[in-house]
């Protein structure tokens, strides 16, 4: 008995040293690294001009203007002019860094308005106490005709109501909006620009859904190099609107009206190479 346990027991253990030299022998299986990004997928747009109410594409932007394509040729409109943008999903090799953003809305026909209103009342004190010395000097130092007073007194009213009035609506409505941002690209860009969109509650209608409007605008940025933080504040002119429930959007686009991705993109998605070349594909048949 004891002979054939000490054979099993030496049969054991020479199968196990078997096993053992055999697991030592097979290579450790590496984990499969991951592809790197090649491209980023996200919602940019195609920024839309007006002549005559028409509708076309726009194909650059300078310092002064936005470059439209018109049946085949090149035509031009201030930059100041009104732009729409017509969202879609696109694909690029190159991001922007966003960082310290504020986009901020004023009434600044509303500043102009108060600022004019406060020059013609201090104008009008003005002149009204010279007219005052003037008459109390010629009659003798009595008091001058009390109508005239009535009169000026009653301007400076309308003037000072106008300027409360003015104050009231000064936080409700919107003319101008207020960028400020840093951007650091992770390539070269050539003739950047940026559009500011934003979308908001038009006011109650007859229909019980919601609907929304939207104002936008083009700011020509020029040349960003890689690597490069640089600084931009400015400043554009809406048509008044109603700042309701409002959401900021803003969307980066180089050269010939070249959409380029940036860390606040909507929907924004990293990419390998091949999901790239497929996406692509995907889009230009869509």
């Amino acid at each position: 008995m004891k002979k054939r346990l000490i054979v099993f027991l030496i049969w054991v253990t020479s199968a196990s040293v078997a096993v053992a030299s055999i697991n030592a022998q097979e290579p450790v299986k590496s984990q499969p690294k991951a592809e790197p990004t090649q491209a980023y997928l996200f919602t940019s747009g195609a920024v839309i001009g007006f002549i005559n109410d028409k509708a076309y594409p726009a194909t650059r932007v300078s310092e002064k203007h936005i470059f439209l394509d018109v049946k085949g040729k090149q035509r031009k409109v201030k930059m100041n002019s009104p732009i729409g943008l017509g969202l879609k999903k696109s694909i690029s090799d190159k991001l922007v860094q966003v960082t310290e953003s504020q986009v901020s809305f004023s009434n600044q026909s509303a500043a102009r308005t108060e600022l004019r209103l406060l020059s013609e009342l201090a104008y009008s004190q003005s002149a009204n106490d010279t007219e005052i010395t003037d008459v109390r000097d010629f009659y003798g130092g009595s008091q001058p005709n009390t109508e005239i007073l009535y009169q000026e007194e009653g301007y400076r009213d309308r003037i000072e109501n106008q300027i409360d009035e003015g104050r009231m609506h000064e936080d409700t409505i919107a003319d101008t909006v207020q960028v400020k941002l840093t951007l650091n690209p992770t390539e070269d860009l050539d003739g950047a620009y940026l559009v500011v969109g934003v979308s908001y509650d038009l006011p109650n209608t007859l229909s019980k859904a919601k609907k929304r409007g939207s104002r936008m605008a083009v700011h020509y940025l020029g040349d960003l190099e890689a690597g490069v933080p640089k600084r931009f504040e400015f400043r554009k002119r809406f048509s008044p609107f109603y700042p309701r429930n409002n959401r900021n959007e803003i969307f980066l686009f180089e050269g010939n009206a070249e959409p380029i991705a940036h860390t606040l993109s909507k929907g924004l998605q990293a990419l390998t190479a091949e999901q790239a070349e497929e996406l692509s594909k995907h889009l230009s048949d869509s």
